[in-house]
């Protein structure tokens, strides 16, 4: 991991930057090796970055003026919290978001909020079920966006490419592909990866798998003022092992601050 973060090609820091990660384990403690990687990684790039971090749970987002000076805040695996739990975490962010701020959201951050349909807008995504589990084997995707800034750790790896992780699905609402602008999603060209989806769909039923086979993986956008950028990767510590996801969290995360710029506008058609 020292090695990967020494060859990070960090995008310049406009100003010295601060980061706020939260972390959150309720009920899924096998996302703890992920969560543990996330926060070594954070802290290690934080110099290469141009950022400071601090640590904190989740459910200290409910104190007002807590994000107060912060260029981003990171949910690394948040797995499971409701706004139930503290509230005023969903305004405190929404408002941050809002005005400006940038959110990234690695892998189950969205698998939470269940109780705050304005933040799984804001996020564009929350988890419905994985039929592609983190034992089943490489997924196949496509890389929807080669030429994209946040997309450039993928240029040694072909446009549909196969990589082992735990993969979610999202319902409609909150993911809708005409309000984000999706950088990856699952390709079902591939055998291994159709056969999942159809297992589930025998075990389950036909209505609990999207109709319009839209699975996407990793997406940007603008909420108000505020960019968010979010991805399945990182259910285990794969992704943070990998230069190409670890580099597009690490950019996502860039794109967080405002030191990478992009186009973030949707795009609703599919590559």
């Amino acid at each position: 991991l020292v090695q990967l973060v020494a060859d990070w090609p960090a995008a310049p820091a406009a100003k010295p930057r601060k980061i706020l990660v939260c972390n959150y384990l309720r009920g899924c403690e096998w996302h703890g090796p992920s969560v543990s990687y996330g926060t070594r990684l954070f802290a290690l790039a934080s110099a290469k970055g141009g950022y400071t971090v601090d640590f904190t749970d989740i459910r200290q987002l409910a104190i007002k003026g807590l994000l107060d000076g912060y260029d981003a805040v990171v949910l690394n695996n948040t797995t499971n919290f409701q706004e139930a739990e503290a509230p005023g975490v969903s305004e405190n962010l929404l408002a941050y978001v809002s005005n400006g701020g940038g959110l990234l959201l690695v892998h189950s951050a969205v698998d939470a909020f269940n109780d705050s349909p304005t933040v799984q807008e804001m996020n564009g995504g929350l988890f419905w079920a994985h039929p592609w589990t983190a034992g089943g084997g490489d997924w196949c995707f496509r890389n929807e966006e080669p030429d994209h800034p946040l997309m450039a750790s993928f240029k040694s790896l072909p446009p549909i490419f196969h990589l082992g992780d735990e993969i979610y699905m999202h319902p409609t609402p909150p993911f809708d592909r005409s309000k984000v602008r999706v950088l990856i999603s699952l390709c079902l060209d591939d055998a291994n990866t159709a056969a999942a989806m159809k297992k589930f769909i025998a075990k389950r039923g036909e209505d609990k798998v999207r109709a319009d086979r839209d699975f996407a993986v990793s997406w940007c956008r603008r909420w108000g003022k505020g960019r968010v950028f979010y991805t399945t990767y990182a259910h285990d510590t794969r992704a943070w092992l990998d230069p190409a996801r670890l580099y597009h969290i690490l950019g996502g995360l860039q794109y967080a601050t405002g030191d990478v710029k992009v186009d973030d506008s949707p795009r609703n058609d599919r590559k």
